[in-house]
């Protein structure tokens, strides 16, 4: 099997396909050695449809990369607080762990006399955040673990793993997953809105390691 064409390979796929008796046509740069172009490539015809083949190949591979990190058709997205998941997942013993040695939980759990059982805390779902195929999920604290106002969500990376790992929490009326990425993460959204008009907006990106707010907005409406 051929190599990938590299870079220069489609400058002079690109040069050659727009060259004529050994002058370039168009706006394309000169600068090119013409003549290995058209020893390395062959001629206009070839390398016109050595360049078509290459665009639409990189174009199919783009597709594929996109088509990877997809939501799964039918999955939910939006999280309202008061809402049942649609599709409700049992929240690991490892991630029940992990959840409970957290700042949050500790101090909420401090002004209950008697807290429920631990496996009551939490509800889940699995959201896919970095592809069809890695699952990750979305806990959502039950009374008590929540605050006065807004529920309490959770994103978790890795939960079926020995090490799951609290990519983001966040208190909201509500959370959303988006369809833009960064760093192959989709984006994460959560909202709150008062009885007066306000919403407050919190829009998380991905650093690599965790998510980190990128955008704050608050607006009254009136």
């Amino acid at each position: 099997m051929a190599p990938w064409p590299s870079l220069r390979d489609l400058w002079g796929w690109l040069v050659c396909a727009h060259t004529t008796n050994g002058r370039v046509s168009g706006v394309i740069s000169p600068s090119y050695d013409l003549q290995m172009v058209m020893r390395r490539y062959g001629d206009r015809k070839r390398c016109a449809a050595a360049l078509s083949f290459t665009l639409a190949a990189l174009a199919m591979l783009a597709l594929f990369a996109r088509a990877q990190n997809a939501t799964p058709a039918g999955e939910q997205t939006f999280f309202p607080e008061f809402e049942k998941f649609t599709d409700p997942a049992p929240v690991p013993l490892k991630v029940r762990q992990v959840l409970i040695q957290r700042k949050e939980i500790a101090n909420a759990l401090s002004y209950v006399r008697k807290p429920p059982d631990p496996s009551q805390y939490f509800e889940a779902t699995t959201v896919h955040l970095h592809g069809a195929t890695d699952a990750d999920l979305l806990v959502r604290g039950v009374v008590p673990i929540s605050g006065a106002d807004n529920s309490w969500y959770w994103i978790v990376l890795h939960p079926q793993s020995d090490a799951p790992t609290v990519a983001l929490w966040c208190a909201a009326d509500s959370l959303e997953v988006m369809e833009t990425a960064t760093n192959g993460y989709k984006h994460i959204q959560c909202s709150w809105s008062s009885a007066s008009g306000e919403t407050i907006e919190w829009k998380y990106h991905f650093n690599g390691r965790k998510y980190v707010l990128w955008k704050k907005t608050d607006v009254m409406n009136r």
